[in-house]
């Protein structure tokens, strides 16, 4: 049975209708249901396929040159207190260039954490103090765990521990500072950032430095004793004359005297090695 077509009459008016509701979605954009903060709708009357305004410069960029912005930067000192740092290594990468990342010239005022003194610290870009503000100041003293300190506050903190019968340490994170398995004292000196920092300031531990397990003196002695039984070992002093291959090139005075440069050797090697990495 063939479908029965409905046609429904709409008079003129429906149709005017239909067409000017089609007319309105294709030519007229949406109200704004929100606006920024401080945006009225007539602020976006008039303004179409454009940016919303705050998003367009006032004026156009100028080119400028590089001496210029030198000193534009030059102008702006960043100054890094207590505040801003914790431990060395937040501000060790700004001694020696005395730059920070984005080129601006850095200035240390730190404090020690124990005296509250003003540290003697310097950048390559520091202005130079005079003879009653430099007075006033003390050394800094950098321990393994990083913390820094004056160097008499510290000094005077780890004397009082040794007398109180402790174990010396860091007054904020309780670091030991002493050797883990030998049981000596590290000892800390004080770091001038007007000279190289190696041979003065190992790597401190948050940058990567160790602490051995035994202090240099103690791991020397070490070697002398380990040398010393493997010289032995292999030119021994119990040979007899008539056992040697030759007598008259190479006999018992002979192998003493390999025996005293082999351990030579061997100290020799291992303090180029001790050097050859940073540590406490």
């Amino acid at each position: 049975m063939p479908r029965r077509e409905v046609s429904v009459a709409r008079s003129c008016d429906d149709v005017d209708s239909i067409h000017d509701e089609r007319e309105n979605l294709l030519y007229h954009e949406p109200r704004a249901i929100t606006l920024p903060p401080g945006v009225t709708e007539d602020i976006y009357s008039n303004v179409r396929n454009s940016p919303p305004p705050g998003l367009v410069r006032a004026k156009t960029p100028q080119a400028i040159s590089y001496s210029t912005y030198k000193r534009a930067l030059a102008s702006h000192v960043r100054i890094l207190t207590n505040n801003d740092v914790s431990v060395f290594g937040d501000f060790a990468k700004y001694i020696e260039p005395g730059l920070d990342s984005a080129g601006r010239q850095v200035e240390l005022d730190l404090t020690c954490h124990i005296s509250h003194t003003s540290l003697d610290m310097y950048t390559r870009n520091s202005r130079p103090r005079g003879p009653n503000e430099a007075a006033r100041t003390e050394p800094m003293a950098v321990l393994p765990c990083g913390h820094y300190f004056g160097f008499k506050g510290i000094d005077d903190w780890i004397r009082t521990r040794v007398k109180d019968e402790m174990p010396p340490d860091c007054p904020v994170c309780r670091f030991f500072l002493v050797y883990p398995q030998c049981g000596h004292e590290i000892k800390i000196r004080p770091y001038d950032a007007r000279f190289q920092r190696d041979g003065q300031l190992p790597l401190t531990i948050p940058e990567g430095g160790t602490v051995p397990g035994y202090c240099l003196r103690c791991r020397v002695d070490w070697i002398r004793v380990m040398s010393q039984q493997l010289a032995y070992d292999i030119y021994p002093d119990d040979i007899p004359a008539r056992a040697f291959i030759n007598p008259h090139c190479c006999a018992q005075v002979e192998f003493e005297s390999k025996r005293i440069k082999f351990q030579d050797k061997i100290l020799d090697t291992a303090l180029m090695a001790e050097a050859d990495y940073s540590h406490w």
